[in-house]
């Protein structure tokens, strides 16, 4: 038996609010005209939030519970601040979404990060003034490159 909040009668994990497709697709075709028309899937969604692909270039996420609107703000600042010239990918927040009478907080948007899962880049190769060892960041052996 799942454990469910006595106030509210429904699990505990379960979001303050859905947003699903349609709900996320209205709203950024409302707010960013200029992806209005693309098409809206939900690729994942977790305890604070629910992201969607929004055509094959950009990805938002949108917070369905009042608990994660602070901390979502935080990131958002960070991720703003960051030097574009970082070695890995990095979520840039480049549509910053308002809330709406269906959506009661903020959201963002920005490019698609196109990541491989199977890189097994080193400290070094990541960071090459990194002072670390492989074998001091992750167990496993060391990879070297020729050279």
């Amino acid at each position: 038996m799942p454990e469910t909040s006595p106030a509210l009668g429904r699990p505990r994990w379960a979001p303050d609010i859905t947003v699903d497709a349609p709900l996320a697709a209205r709203v950024i075709a409302e707010q960013f005209r200029e992806l209005a028309g693309l098409p809206v899937v939900q690729i994942g969604a977790g305890w604070d939030n629910a992201v969607f692909s929004v055509g094959p270039d950009w990805v938002f996420r949108f917070i369905h519970r009042q608990t994660a609107v602070q901390g979502s703000a935080a990131e958002v600042a960070v991720l703003r601040a960051l030097p574009q010239d970082l070695p890995l990918p990095v979520p840039r927040p480049l549509f910053i979404g308002t809330p709406t009478d269906e959506l009661p907080w903020p959201f963002w948007g920005g490019p698609l990060l196109r990541v491989d899962p199977w890189s097994r880049a080193t400290p070094r190769e990541v960071d090459p003034w990194s002072r670390a060892t492989p074998r001091e960041i992750a167990p496993g052996p060391a990879r070297h490159s020729a050279g």
